[in-house]
């Protein structure tokens, strides 16, 4: 069991699979966002949240899809109204295609519940979390579903999916399947899939957490933290994101 003091330390808890991931995967960002509270956005990640928040309306609140997905576009343009990246029109138009997409694969469901919050622990360390849709079939069985948009295809989960599901499964103690949808040239394609090697993906997370806690330990200010950060300066994101970078030179000077 792990001590809640060097995370309490930094105002991190509870704590959230994204804090933790992106400690493992990308700690010069994990500071950006976490200890110096700069938080990043892109067009595709809004589009993900303004089709999932479509696909509600339509199949709970009987909204239609025309309306449902004109709401997603006009939030989607007020949010990112100061926001400009290579793909804003792309995901934009894109809209109406995940939000018709996601509804042919769950209109046959019944919706139960929908941004669930789950609060749970590992190794005596609170996290929370949101999972997106509890689903219920006509023979009464139930799950949850976490939506994902993109542009291509996986032909599996990536770890970091998994393992966020696999918290959720083990919170809720239901099944958690994760349902794809891709757009390419106008047309969508679907996908579900199933969560596998749990007990792996538990002990990868336990692990990062103990990594998380020893590092964390040894630093008593934010200015230890950053020194610990170092960005990447290849990184993709610099180049996709000016916004985040010119934060990333006024924190560590480079």
């Amino acid at each position: 069991m792990l001590s809640k003091e060097p995370f309490e330390k930094f105002n991190l808890l509870p704590l959230s699979f994204s804090r933790v991931s992106s400690f493992i995967n990308n700690k010069a960002q994990w500071y950006i966002t976490y200890i110096h509270g700069y938080r990043s956005m892109s067009s595709a990640m809004q589009r993900g949240t303004v089709a999932e928040e479509a696909v509600m309306s339509i199949l709970v609140d009987g909204v239609s899809y025309k309306e449902a997905c004109k709401n997603a576009i006009d939030k989607f343009d007020e949010v990112l109204k100061n926001h400009h990246d290579d793909k804003k029109d792309l995901e934009r138009n894109n809209i109406p295609i995940y939000v018709d997409g996601f509804v042919s694969e769950l209109k046959d469901y019944h919706i139960t519940d929908y941004q669930e919050k789950q609060e749970f622990s590992v190794l005596d360390i609170p996290l929370q979390g949101y999972t997106d849709f509890g689903l219920r079939d006509n023979e009464e069985n139930y799950f949850k579903v976490d939506l994902k948009s993109s542009g291509r295809m996986p032909t599996r989960l990536t770890h970091s999916i998994a393992l966020q599901q696999t918290l959720y499964s083990r919170a809720t103690n239901q099944i958690n399947k994760v349902l794809y949808c891709v757009v390419a040239k106008d047309n969508y394609k679907t996908k579900w899939f199933d969560i596998t090697n749990q007990d792996m993906s538990m002990s990868y997370f336990e692990d990062i957490l103990i990594s998380m806690h020893s590092f964390l330990s040894q630093c008593e200010t934010h200015e230890d933290i950053k020194k610990g950060c170092v960005p990447i300066l290849d990184d993709w994101i610099w180049g996709y994101d000016k916004k985040l970078t010119k934060v990333r030179k006024d924190i560590w000077k480079y």
